[in-house]
C-alpha cells in the first residue's frame, strides 16, 4: 500500500485524535491547530505538528495550500464544519497542485450546514421531519411558537455564522415551553446572526447513521449507533455510545437523503426515535466527521482510512462491523455531570436525569466492555494533554 503524507486540520477534539491513530498505522500523518496543546498533536501517531494564528479565517485555505505544497503533503483533512466550507471553496486550487481535500462538495456542505435546506431535502427524501416553522424575520418568534403549540425547539440555522471576516458562534439551541421563556431565549440571539427555526419538541432518543457515499451515490460504508448519555442532557453529542444494527430501510432513507443533498464523502445522519411512537425524525445532517467516530473505527468500520483510500483512486470495500460496542468520553461525561447538577433548563419538557443519577452514572460502573475513547494503552499521553486542552477552551 502506498504510504500518503496526510494533513490532519483542527487538531484540537477527540474526533480529530480518532482520525490521527486510524490513520497512524498506514500513512505519514501531520497535525495542525492554533496551538502546540491540541489533543491529537501529542498522540504517537503523529509525525509532525503544525500551528497557526490568523486575524481572518479565509487565510486558512492558502496556509494550508502552502504547507502542503512545502511538506509534500497528499491529502488534507479538515474535521470541522467552518474550515470544510473554507477549503471545499478552493478545492480545485487544491486538485490543481496534485492535494486532495478529504470534504463533501462545496455545494453538498452548503445544503447540510443550512438546516433550512437540509429540512427540505429530507422531505423529498421521505424522511419524517418535527413540525416546522421557518423565520423570515427574528421578530416572527412568538407567532410561530404560538402556532405550533408549546413546548418548542429553537435552533439556529447553521451551526456557526459568517459574519465577513469570520465564522462566529450561533446561539445554542433553546427551549421554550411559554411566552416568557421564549422572550428570554429571542434576546440571546444576535442581531446579525440569520432567523432561527421553530419546532415542535420530540422526545425519544438520539441515534446517528453514519456513511461513506461515492462518486456515484453508492454506499462505500456505513454505520449506526445510538446515544447511552448525551454531553448535554437535553440532546446533544454523545458522551457515552453503543454501536447498533442498521435496518435496510433506514438505511436507504439515509442514503437517499444523501444523495439527493449530493454528498461524497463522510457524512452523519442525525435522527431522534420518537419515544411514545417509534417514528425516527431528521434532527439535522454533518457533513463532516462526527464526534463519536472512535466508536465506529473500534467497531470495524475505519471511515478515515477508507475516504483516503476513496479519495486517492483506490478500491474500498464495504466492512461490516461489530454491534455492542460501547466507548465513553470521560471528560466530556464529566461536563455532562456538572450540567445535570445545575439542574433542569428552563423550557426543556423532555427526560430530564435526576442529580443523583447523573453522579452514579459517572462514578458507577459502565456497560459491560466499555472502552474510553481518549485513553488507550498505546498512546497515552493525549489522555494527559486533554484536561489543560479543555480548561483553555473555558478560560479563553
Amino acid at each position: 500500500m502506498e504510504k500518503l503524507r496526510v494533513l490532519v486540520i483542527d487538531a484540537d477534539t477527540p474526533k480529530s485524535l480518532a482520525i490521527v491513530r486510524a490513520l497512524g498505522a498506514e500513512h505519514d500523518v501531520w497535525t495542525a491547530s492554533k496551538g502546540r496543546l491540541a489533543l491529537a498533536a501529542w498522540s504517537r501517531h503523529t509525525r509532525q505538528h503544525l500551528t497557526y494564528d490568523f486575524t481572518r479565517a479565509t487565510e486558512l485555505p492558502d496556509w494550508v495550500l502552502l504547507q502542503c505544497l512545502r511538506n509534500q503533503i497528499q491529502v488534507v483533512i479538515p474535521p470541522e464544519e467552518s474550515s470544510a466550507l473554507l477549503l471545499a471553496r478552493q478545492a480545485r486550487q487544491f486538485a490543481e497542485r496534485g492535494v486532495h481535500v478529504a470534504a463533501l462538495p462545496i455545494e453538498a456542505l452548503e445544503r447540510v450546514v443550512d438546516k433550512t435546506k437540509t429540512l427540505a431535502a429530507a422531505i423529498h427524501a421521505g424522511i419524517p421531519v418535527p413540525a416546522t416553522k421557518i423565520l423570515e424575520r427574528t421578530s416572527d418568534l412568538m407567532d410561530a411558537a404560538r402556532e405550533l403549540g408549546y413546548p418548542v425547539v429553537i435552533k439556529p440555522r447553521s451551526t456557526q455564522y459568517w459574519d465577513g471576516t469570520q465564522f462566529r458562534i450561533s446561539s445554542p439551541i433553546g427551549y421554550a415551553n411559554s411566552d416568557q421563556q421564549l422572550r428570554k431565549l429571542a434576546e440571546r440571539i444576535h442581531p446579525q446572526m440569520p432567523p432561527p427555526i421553530v419546532q415542535e419538541f420530540v422526545p425519544g432518543e438520539g441515534v446517528g447513521v453514519c456513511m461513506l457515499i461515492g462518486n456515484k451515490g453508492e454506499v462505500l460504508a456505513e454505520f449506526a449507533h445510538r446515544r447511552l448519555r448525551d454531553y448535554r442532557p437535553t440532546g446533544s453529542g454523545s458522551v457515552l455510545r453503543q454501536s447498533i444494527g442498521l435496518p435496510a430501510d433506514l438505511s436507504e432513507k439515509c442514503a437517499r437523503l444523501l444523495r439527493h443533498i449530493g454528498c461524497r464523502g463522510v457524512a452523519m445522519v442525525e435522527l431522534r426515535m420518537n419515544s411514545s411512537t417509534g417514528e425516527v425524525y431528521l434532527m439535522e445532517v454533518n457533513g463532516r466527521f462526527w464526534g463519536s467516530l472512535q466508536l465506529a473505527i473500534d467497531s470495524g468500520v475505519n471511515f478515515p482510512a477508507l475516504l483516503v483510500d476513496w479519495i486517492t483512486g483506490k478500491q474500498v470495500r464495504k466492512p461490516s462491523y461489530k454491534e455492542g460496542v460501547v466507548v465513553r468520553w470521560w471528560v466530556g461525561d464529566f461536563i455532562r455531570t456538572l450540567r445535570v447538577l445545575r439542574g433542569r433548563p428552563a423550557g426543556f419538557t423532555g427526560s430530564f436525569p435526576s442529580r443523583l443519577s447523573a453522579v452514579r452514572d459517572f462514578l458507577g460502573p459502565q456497560p459491560l466492555g466499555t472502552r474510553n475513547e481518549i485513553l488507550r494503552r498505546n498512546d497515552y499521553w493525549p489522555s494527559l494533554i486533554e484536561p489543560i486542552s479543555m480548561m483553555r477552551k473555558l478560560i479563553a
